[in-house]
């Protein structure tokens, strides 16, 4: 209860609660909401660092932490992902890669742990990870003004299916950080990666 309640971990569960406010607000009908929902997964992404910020700072890193954070962030990403497909923003089968990806990656982690062994998380899977959240918050940002556009002034600056191919190259990029750092937490397994897993 003690690691439950410290502050990187609480930053950690609120990024998991922020991700139901997101999706409550992106699948809201009206541009106001969708607006908000922008500005809620940037306040989620900002969780993201300060609780590393204050595990590190307060000598507070936990090994339910270490666990908890890489799973914060893959609940947040992959949801905000699977609602862009909702929205019919980018391809179904880029956010497929990255879930298989990660519930691969999960799974490791709690093979991991049954071996009472930490996982630490890689610093190419952070770049991953920062990758994700500024590709998201971009497209996020472009397709709110967008909205906001098309509804206050019945123009847009940019037609759709330009929006969607860059959205789509965007998210491509941390499609491929994400299959590289997986394979490098497989390939590291018993070998010389070892030192990766703690």
């Amino acid at each position: 209860m003690r690691e439950l309640t410290n502050i990187p971990n609480l930053l950690s569960v609120s990024r998991i609660g922020l991700t139901g406010v997101f999706l409550y607000c992106f699948l809201s009908p009206g541009w106001e909401l969708k607006a908000l929902a922008t500005g809620v997964f940037i306040i989620a992404s900002v969780t993201d660092y300060t609780d590393g910020y204050f595990a590190r700072k307060r000598n507070a890193v936990t090994a339910f932490g270490a666990f908890l954070d890489p799973l914060a962030d893959k609940i947040l990403t992959i949801a905000v992902m699977m609602a862009l497909v909702v929205a019919g923003l980018v391809e179904w089968w880029i956010v497929a890669v990255m879930m298989v990806r990660d519930a691969a990656v999960t799974g490791l982690r709690i093979y991991a742990s049954s071996r009472d062994r930490q996982m630490q998380t890689t610093t190419l899977a952070k770049w991953k990870t920062a990758s994700q959240l500024v590709a998201i918050t971009a497209i996020l940002i472009l397709w709110s003004a967008q909205t906001v556009s098309i509804n206050m002034f019945g123009v847009s600056l940019m037609t759709e299916t330009n929006l969607r191919l860059l959205f789509n190259c965007v998210i491509g990029i941390s499609m491929i950080l994400a299959v590289i750092s997986g394979v490098r937490y497989f390939a590291a397994g018993e070998g010389r990666y070892t030192s990766e897993f703690g």
